[in-house]
């Protein structure tokens, strides 16, 4: 979860005004995931392909079968161009 601050904190110093609402990660992540505090994992469903896993805080968590293992963004997307699509890789 540190690490996840640390890059909220990383995309609101360097826009000045947006704070993440998403993330995507690999799918090795949600088991790391499942033992942090604020964790709520989505309703069980059919997984195809890229799939919602559940929230982390305020963070949606997306996975994508196109990340490398233990890898994972985090953005933001907002309504309007300006707060759409700003991320954070690591």
């Amino acid at each position: 979860m540190e690490i996840v601050e640390i890059g909220r904190q990383l995309i609101y110093d360097r826009t000045k005004r947006f704070s993440p609402n998403y993330m995507v990660c690999a799918s090795n992540l949600i088991p790391v995931l499942s033992f942090i505090n604020g964790w709520t994992p989505a309703p069980a469903g059919q997984v195809n392909g890229p799939y919602y896993a559940g929230q982390l805080g305020a963070l949606k968590v997306y996975v994508s079968p196109a990340m490398a293992a233990g890898r994972y963004i985090i953005g933001v997307n907002g309504d309007d161009m300006m707060s759409s699509v700003k991320q954070l890789a690591a």
